[in-house]
């Protein structure tokens, strides 16, 4: 029974983990689209004003970090993983992780 429950954290893990570097390439992605489109005024959509590109890429990387905060947590018991993306155990409940 127990071990059924650690495979069921460490799968959930696993997910939670590829959504947060799915999570980083897709801002770093855009980050760069945004500071490219604001140098090529002329192509697409038009110009960006400084102020906007500001506006944009504080909101995007704001985003993130509310993203972060409810994604990267321990399937267990829900506490904050810290910076740390190749965790072993959770620091608060020990739970498996990888």
């Amino acid at each position: 029974m127990q071990e059924k429950r650690d495979e069921s954290i460490i799968r959930e893990f696993r997910r939670r983990k590829s959504r947060q570097f799915y999570a980083v390439g897709m801002v770093l992605f855009l980050l760069v689209a945004i500071l490219w489109k604001h140098s090529h005024p002329g192509l697409l959509l038009g110009e960006l004003s400084k102020p906007v590109v500001l506006f944009l890429e504080a909101a995007l990387v704001g985003a993130f970090f509310a993203f972060s905060a409810s994604n990267w947590r321990c399937p267990a018991c829900n506490h904050y993983l810290g910076p740390n993306i190749a965790q072993e155990y959770c620091r608060k409940c020990r739970s498996r992780l990888q």
